[in-house]
C-alpha cells in the first residue's frame, strides 16, 4: 500500500497533463521516451505523468513486473502513472504497435515491439473503471495493489487481437493505476 502511494506521490511532483497517444517515440538511455509526435485522442480521457525508471519506486514497480514477465527490467519503457476522474475513460485499444502505422518502422529499429503489458491499480475504485477484454470475456476491477499482465503477441510471435481492452468509464470516486511496457530490447545506450 505504502508503493501504490508512493507511485502517485512521484507522479504528482511530476506533474499531469493530458493524456496522449504517441505515433512516434524514441527512448532515452534511462528508458524516459521522447515524443515526436503526440497526438490528443477522443477515446483517452485520462491524464497521466511518466516517472522516471530511475525514481527509486518506480524502479522497484518495474524489476518486479520484468521478473513476473521473464524479461529484463531495462526492456520496460519509463513507468506512466494515469488518473481518471469520473467520466473519463480509455476506449478500446491495444497496447501493441500497429504494423500498418506510418511510425512502425521507427518504432521497431528503436526498441522493438511491445511485448509485455502490465497494469497495476494504485487504488480501489468507488465505481466502474474496470479494465475489459471483450474477446476473452474478461473484466477486471480495480483493486488497490493488483495488477493485470498480459502478452501482447500470440504462441507465434504475431500481435494478439484478444488483448484488445478498454479502461471503462469511472462512475464515482476516481482512479490511478500504472502502466508497464516491456519492448522486445532495452534502448541503445
Amino acid at each position: 500500500e505504502e508503493e501504490t502511494d508512493e507511485l502517485i506521490d512521484a507522479a504528482r511532483s511530476s506533474g499531469f497533463k493530458q493524456s496522449l497517444v504517441a505515433s512516434t517515440r524514441q527512448a532515452t538511455a534511462d528508458g524516459a521516451e521522447l515524443s515526436a509526435d503526440l497526438i490528443l485522442e477522443e477515446g483517452r480521457t485520462s491524464t497521466s505523468s511518466t516517472v522516471k525508471r530511475t525514481t527509486p519506486v518506480a524502479a522497484a514497480a518495474i524489476s518486479r513486473a520484468a521478473f513476473l514477465a521473464g524479461f529484463s527490467p531495462f526492456c520496460a519503457e519509463a513507468l506512466q502513472v494515469v488518473h481518471y476522474d469520473p467520466g473519463q475513460k480509455y476506449d478500446l485499444h491495444n497496447d501493441w504497435f500497429d504494423p500498418s502505422s506510418p511510425y512502425y518502422a521507427d518504432r521497431m529499429r528503436a526498441r522493438g515491439q511491445r511485448i509485455v503489458s502490465i497494469f497495476c491499480y494504485l487504488t480501489d475504485v468507488e465505481g466502474g473503471g474496470c479494465t475489459h477484454f471483450p474477446q476473452v470475456g474478461k473484466r477486471f476491477k480495480p483493486k488497490k495493489g493488483s495488477a493485470v499482465l498480459w502478452f501482447n503477441q500470440d504462441t507465434s510471435g504475431n500481435m494478439d487481437e484478444r488483448v484488445l481492452h478498454a479502461g471503462e468509464e469511472v462512475t464515482a470516486g476516481d482512479k490511478w493505476g500504472a502502466n508497464i511496457w516491456i519492448r522486445e530490447r532495452p534502448p541503445d545506450r
